[in-house]
């Protein structure tokens, strides 16, 4: 297990599965942000969207990530076109289970 404070900032990678690139791999978005836990920020509402409960993240316990979020797990996401000087990308807005 890692304790919350082990970290400074956290990016998650989601590989979409269900749409090809010309090259035949599929498209990766990531969702980063500050390793800051409490029920309000970012990443609490992402871990409670992973059946973290509020008490473990009010209380500072200790949260294995590798394990809430592992590598293979299927999501479900909602992205949002964000423009900038270098183009169009996604960014993801919620994460939750599939």
């Amino acid at each position: 297990m890692c304790s919350p404070l082990s970290y400074e900032y956290l990016d998650v990678h989601v590989e979409v599965l269900d749409v090809d690139k010309k090259d035949g791999t599929h498209p990766v978005i990531k969702m980063g942000m500050p390793f800051d836990l409490s029920v309000n920020t970012k990443l609490g509402v992402l871990l409670r969207s992973f059946g973290i409960s509020d008490d473990t993240i009010k209380d500072g316990g200790e949260i294995d990530i590798e394990e809430v979020l592992p590598k293979g797990k299927k999501v479900q996401i909602i992205t949002k076109d964000s423009v900038t000087d270098k183009g169009t990308f996604a960014e993801i807005v919620s994460m939750k289970p599939a």
